[in-house]
């Protein structure tokens, strides 16, 4: 009785696994492709510097006193 269940059900188990995978198709439809164009930008980190360097050229030339260089880092 096990025999005649289990063999159509083996013989049919090939068939419904391919059944399951879908055969490969071509795109439907082949779209232009996109650019993307990134602009530099200037990191935060890098005008930071300059600002701390600008501050402690003008500590060195004169032209600013102590107060304005802390006013000028807190900013």
């Amino acid at each position: 009785m096990r025999m005649t269940i289990a063999l159509p059900i083996l013989l049919l188990l090939p068939a419904s696994v391919s059944a399951q995978i879908a055969p490969k198709s071509e795109p439907a439809g082949t779209e232009a492709p996109i650019t993307v164009r990134i602009e530099p930008v200037v990191s935060g980190t890098y005008e930071l510097e300059r600002a701390r360097e600008d501050i402690r050229d003008g500590r060195k030339s004169g032209t600013l006193s102590r107060k304005q260089a802390r006013a000028l880092k807190r900013e």
